[in-house]
């Protein structure tokens, strides 16, 4: 039943955006939406508080009169059902005031965001970050996926000095979990996030600290691409190397349109003392460095301006 409801609601409200400037229209779907049996967890599923919150706020004074109401009847309806037990969800969704439902800004997506935050511990504020606890999960009851859990715990095995073996299983569920959520039970991208994973806890010990810790949640984990896996020192090693790699292309650019820049001011080179063994031209420019001891000739370095060839000699 409350899932006709949300499904019902939801569509609704979508019309109400997409009658926007039809004012008939309008009053008729507001009513729609009084009549339905809306309760704090449809609110919350829908955002429908929020899209007759701009509504009421409306130039037409009939659609801002009848959606005041409205949002009135929601705002009762909320704070009648804001003592009702929340159930603990894997993904930690964030749970969202009576003011939030009804702020007037509207969001990408009618369900609640989830948050990348772990809970926060009671007690002791200065308390180990090892000691965060995650939701128990439990295992699955697909062998090839508790195969996968069993091979994900592996990884953490020399960690079971610093964590209790049940925290570790329970972290390998919480990404199994995710895994399969992101993209369904042993596919092919499945099992390639795996390999992923495992690959980067093994060259990153600061990310498995991260898992364990509670600090990067499984949900997050699936989603994060490979440059993102990696330890700080191994994502600065490649950022140099695709600046040596672009400096490089750009000097060769350079190089072959030597040419023409010279051409452009006033330069013009007809043939030179070396010939190119890459493209045969004459047309090289050379100049001379002491690179060895004084009493040794100098080094001739050549530069060819039809191609990006150089040499020395």
């Amino acid at each position: 039943m409350a899932k006709d409801v949300v499904l019902e609601v939801g569509r609704l409200r979508k019309e109400l955006k997409k009658h926007g400037a039809e004012e008939k229209i309008l009053l008729d779907l507001l009513d729609a939406v009084g009549e339905q049996d809306i309760d704090r967890q449809v609110l919350k599923d829908t955002g429908i508080g929020k899209t007759v919150a701009k509504l009421a706020k409306d130039d037409r004074s009939a659609v801002a009169a009848r959606a005041k109401q409205l949002l009135e009847k929601l705002k009762n309806l909320a704070k009648a059902g804001k003592g009702d037990k929340k159930v603990p969800t894997l993904d930690r969704q964030s749970s969202t005031s009576s003011v939030n439902m009804f702020s007037a800004t509207e969001p990408d997506t009618p369900s609640a965001s989830a948050t990348n935050e772990a809970p926060e511990e009671s007690g002791n504020a200065d308390a180990p970050a090892s000691k965060a606890k995650l939701e128990k999960v439990p295992l699955p009851a697909d062998p090839k996926r508790k195969r996968t859990c069993d091979l994900i715990q592996a990884i953490f095995a020399e960690d079971e000095k610093s964590y209790s073996k049940e925290h570790i299983i329970n972290v390998s569920a919480h990404i199994e979990l995710a895994m399969c959520n992101e993209f369904g039970a042993s596919t092919a991208n499945y099992k390639q996030k795996y390999r992923q994973l495992k690959s980067n806890f093994n060259l990153n010990k600061s990310l498995k600290e991260r898992v364990l810790t509670g600090n990067l949640l499984g949900d997050v984990l699936v989603k994060m691409s490979n440059e993102e896996l990696l330890s700080e020192d191994k994502a600065e090693a490649n950022r140099k190397y695709e600046e040596e790699v672009f400096n490089s292309a750009r000097q060769d650019w350079l190089d072959s349109k030597r040419e023409d820049m010279m051409k452009a001011v006033g330069i013009n080179i007809q043939g030179g003392m070396y010939t190119c063994s890459r493209c045969g031209s004459k047309k090289t420019t050379h100049y001379q460095k002491q690179t060895r001891s004084a009493d040794e000739p100098m080094t001739v370095f050549v530069q060819c301006t039809k191609c990006p060839n150089r040499w020395r000699c």
